[in-house]
């Protein structure tokens, strides 16, 4: 199902990368196919500066999703680069500005998963720096129901700003997101609710600043915007770490939503959201994305919800029977939606990207 107000869109394609069946696909304003890879290329997916496209390589290191590591390659499949890595890659790359890549990785010695960052050098394919999270986090705090001791933390997202020579990972069991010095790698401060962490992390917390606020649950796509806000995909998983409040999926909701935060006196406001009135129609229990394309424009894609007997699940489609999948994206612009597109499938990931270059059509390449 296809939405589209076209007099305000252009003619950039929408690429998804699969969570479920299906290939890695560039859909247009009519909801048309207009390009696709025919291999398994998945987790997220991006154009460089070069004008070349940043995926996953096709194939696994480990079990269940961990790819060897990345390709470089251009629309036509033309492969420029392949970069492979001990702990393999999974969910997101970051290009940093001296053309480096940001790794979201693994250290399998460690006997844990989804807690490891590296930056490999984009020429030599040589890692360069490590940020190992199990020696700047407790493992065993914070814990959210989806916690185990070998994905602790469950890294989805990697992003440096530079502004303030960080970053911003994603832990999706602990309902956190975490920022870091690149320098050192020592913790600066902690998105979430505190609930289950001890008195020693509570500092790292930020304070709502008024009671229209709500946090953030089994987050991904974490980013900070150019004006430092924080925009992330809210999944909201039971929106709490207690038991016995948890929200069942059909009364629950999922989002995107802008935080403001101030590092000095450690507040944090709530400054726009979207899809929360949607109710679980809009739920996705995992996966799923938000996009910035430029101040009051955004990209909100929920990327897995999932059916069963006419009644929206809570766990991710891969690990129970469901009967009926379905992703929505829906692209805002001044509070309104001017693209939304459903597809009766999951799919990980959307970026809105030119199918070419401008100055490279521009210049005849």
């Amino acid at each position: 199902k296809v939405t589209a107000m076209k007099d305000k869109l252009n003619d950039d394609l929408y690429f998804f990368t699969p969570s479920s069946d299906g290939y890695t696909v560039a859909y247009d304003v009519n909801g048309d196919i207009r390009w696709y890879l025919n291999d398994t290329f998945i987790w997220d997916i991006q154009r460089l500066k070069n004008g070349h496209i940043l995926l996953s390589s096709n194939r696994l290191i480990n079990n269940p999703y961990y790819m060897t590591g990345l390709m470089e390659m251009d629309l036509l499949g033309k492969v420029y680069y392949e970069y492979k890595l001990p702990g393999g890659y999974h969910h997101d790359v970051y290009e940093m500005p001296n053309n480096n890549l940001l790794v979201a990785s693994d250290n399998f010695e460690n006997g844990t998963v989804e807690d490891y960052v590296v930056e490999i050098d984009r020429l030599t394919g040589e890692i360069v720096k490590t940020f190992d999270l199990t020696k700047i986090l407790p493992t065993e705090e914070g814990k959210s129901e989806n916690w185990v001791s070998y994905d602790w933390f469950h890294n989805n997202s990697v992003w440096y700003d530079e502004t303030t020579n960080s970053i911003t990972l994603s832990g999706r069991h602990m309902d956190a997101i975490i920022n870091i010095d690149y320098k050192s790698g020592s913790l600066n401060w902690i998105i979430g609710d505190s609930t289950n962490w001890s008195e020693e992390y509570k500092k790292y917390f930020f304070t709502p600043k008024d009671e229209n606020f709500d946090w953030q649950w089994s987050q991904h796509a974490a980013m900070i915007l150019p004006n430092g806000n924080v925009f992330v995909f809210d999944n909201g998983n039971n929106r709490s770490k207690i038991e016995e409040n948890y929200i069942d999926a059909e009364n629950n909701y999922s989002r995107g939503v802008i935080y403001d935060i101030n590092t000095s006196n450690m507040k944090v406001k709530q400054v726009w959201e979207y899809s929360k009135e949607l109710g679980s129609d809009f739920y996705s229990p995992y996966i799923s994305d938000v996009d910035y394309i430029e101040d009051n424009h955004y990209i909100v894609h929920s990327g897995g919800t999932s059916y069963k007997d006419g009644k929206v699940q809570n766990e991710p489609a891969g690990l129970t029977d469901v009967d009926k999948l379905k992703s929505t994206t829906v692209e805002i612009k001044n509070n309104e939606v001017i693209y939304k597109l459903t597809l009766p499938t999951n799919t990980y990931r959307v970026e809105k990207l030119a199918l070419y270059d401008d100055d490279e059509f521009k210049s005849g390449k």
